[in-house]
């Protein structure tokens, strides 16, 4: 069974606290990954995730490095990213919701 991951979120424990921009731009420049591991008796079979050396390149802040220099992908802190990545998404979906309402009414009054 795989273990739970928790974090402090505290506000008071941050500082400089501000959205992330451009966080669906980042996301598309993710790429994730079917593969196996090449010590499956230590890592397991196959597995999906990232590769930390492409995330690094998108956003540093998700890798951190790791016993013998292996680098390592911190998914739980992807989570706000996906969720900023999301939001902006659907303004994207709302605004061209909006055109085409628009078009279709533009469309009535024309007949």
């Amino acid at each position: 069974m795989g273990r739970i991951q928790r974090k402090s979120s505290d506000r008071r424990l941050k500082k400089n606290v501000r959205k992330i921009k451009g966080a669906l731009n980042k996301v598309k420049r993710l790429r994730g990954v079917e593969f196996q591991w090449k010590k499956p008796k230590e890592m397991g079979r196959g597995d999906y995730g990232l590769v930390a050396q492409e995330v690094q390149k998108v956003a540093p802040l998700l890798v951190s490095g790791g016993k013998k220099g292996y680098l390592s992908v911190k998914y739980t802190n992807a989570v706000a990213l996906l969720v900023e990545a999301i939001k902006e998404a659907e303004e994207r979906i709302c605004l061209l919701e909006r055109r085409l309402a628009k078009q279709g009414q533009a469309k009535k009054v024309r007949r």
